[in-house]
């Protein structure tokens, strides 16, 4: 397929390719992955104009300058269930609910849940004790300090809005 380039809306100098590409003149602009630790490989890109600097992820911008902004309701979609496939032809807005069903398609919805989850930073047991020490009064930034999770990620739970099924 051949590269085609046009210009990023807003940022003058900026353009993006059919590929999945940037560059500002004759410089390439980097990917980034700021969500490695969370094992997603969503790329970025930082564009600066003279509001500032704004990071977008490279599939959206891809979308946004060859097709147009993003319906309401809708989300950039890859075809192939890989995210770092930033190409055109790869790329779709299409419905969250549509979005979905690719992940089931193509096997990257996660149906774990608990501490089999790869996500997961507690297991059950720890989670049972969180529960235990707030029935308690105990502070929640203290309970989050010890087990090295964020505070609301404590209030969630406290909450039952996660971790439902752990007493």
């Amino acid at each position: 397929m051949k590269e085609v380039w046009e210009n990023i809306k807003g940022y003058h100098g900026y353009q993006a390719s059919n590929l999945g590409r940037v560059k500002k003149g004759d410089c390439f602009i980097p990917k980034k992955n700021p969500n490695k630790q969370e094992n997603l490989n969503y790329k970025t890109i930082s564009l600066r104009n003279e509001n500032g600097t704004k990071i977008k992820l490279l599939h959206r911008l891809v979308l946004e300058t060859f097709i147009g902004d993003c319906p309401k309701g809708m989300v950039g979609c890859h075809n192939d269930g890989n995210p770092t496939n930033n190409s055109l032809d790869n790329l779709r807005w299409d419905t969250q609910k549509n979005n979905c069903f690719d992940r089931i398609k193509h096997g990257t919805l996660n149906y774990s849940f608990g501490s089999k989850n790869g996500k997961a930073k507690l297991i059950e047991k720890e989670v049972s004790e969180i529960k235990h020490r707030l029935s308690l009064g105990d502070n929640p930034k203290t309970i989050a300090k010890d087990y090295n999770v964020k505070v609301w990620a404590i209030r969630r739970i406290g909450n039952n809005i996660t971790w439902k099924k752990v007493k």
